[in-house]
């Protein structure tokens, strides 16, 4: 059974190859049309099922991590909608090394989802973040541009 399509899972692979803390893993599958759509169209005991099915192999690639991620994020929108809450992890959480901390995450509700775009001279150099803020800027002579987004949105 597959219930992602395979544009998506090229998607949800690359997310796991950019995203470098659970809560930015956490709002780009909130965002990702497929995950609510997956969280729409099947029921959670098929879901749950599907997690178990994809994360049976020993050896999970990057395809395999990012569909675990997003079906777990869509049973935890599913369950949000149909029961008002999470529980318990549905799965052992050494399974998925972010597992646990996404399914927190997941718990308390809005996840900010932010980003701002700002054009900037290329002679710019160094930035300084707030704390609390992560900063991705290109090296110079590229778009002049940054892209960034506060862990309070």
């Amino acid at each position: 059974m597959f219930i992602f399509f395979k544009s998506e899972i090229i998607d949800l692979a690359e997310a796991i190859l950019v995203t470098n803390t659970p809560l930015s893993l956490l709002r780009w599958l909130k965002r990702h049309p497929s995950v609510h759509r997956v969280s729409e169209s099947y029921d959670e005991d098929s879901l749950l099922s599907y997690l178990q099915q994809v994360l049976r192999p020993k050896n999970k690639t990057e395809m395999n991590v990012g569909i675990a991620y997003a079906t777990l994020v869509a049973i935890s929108i599913r369950r949000n909608r149909d029961k008002g809450f999470l529980g318990d992890l549905p799965i052992d959480s050494g399974v998925l090394r972010w597992g646990n901390e996404i399914w927190t995450l997941s718990e308390k509700g809005n996840i900010p989802t932010r980003t701002s775009v700002i054009d900037i001279p290329s002679s710019v150099a160094l930035i300084n973040g707030e704390q609390g803020t992560s900063i991705l800027y290109p090296a110079c002579g590229s778009t002049g541009k940054i892209i960034f987004g506060g862990a309070n949105g």
